[in-house]
């Protein structure tokens, strides 16, 4: 989430209009500990100050709902891998329906 600048001041993160992974991974953890999506950018913003951190952008309710979704398909694709490197009766049943 901390990129330094030329002048040495600390920022949110975007490179090139996109989000760091640092970025997304700071603005998933208040939504999954019950804060509402619509809130997470401000809340981040708030912690920023506090804390010393520039924050330029507040990150939106949909790049909070995009980046909790891409925690879901990266879960579910981890777990067919984990199935057919297990080399169980299922992974061999993965590998020949798949195919």
């Amino acid at each position: 989430m901390r990129e330094s600048t030329k002048s040495g001041a600390s920022s949110f993160a975007m490179k090139k209009g996109r989000y760091t992974r640092a970025a997304r991974t700071m603005s998933r953890l208040p939504g999954s500990s019950g804060t509402a999506e619509a809130k997470v950018g401000k809340t981040l913003k708030v912690l920023g100050e506090i804390l010393g951190v520039k924050i330029d952008h507040e990150v939106s309710r949909r790049a909070v709902q995009r980046f909790s979704l891409e925690i879901g398909v990266a879960a579910d694709i981890q777990l067919v891998y984990e199935i057919i490197n297990a080399g169980s009766k299922l992974a061999a049943h993965f590998k020949f329906t798949m195919s």
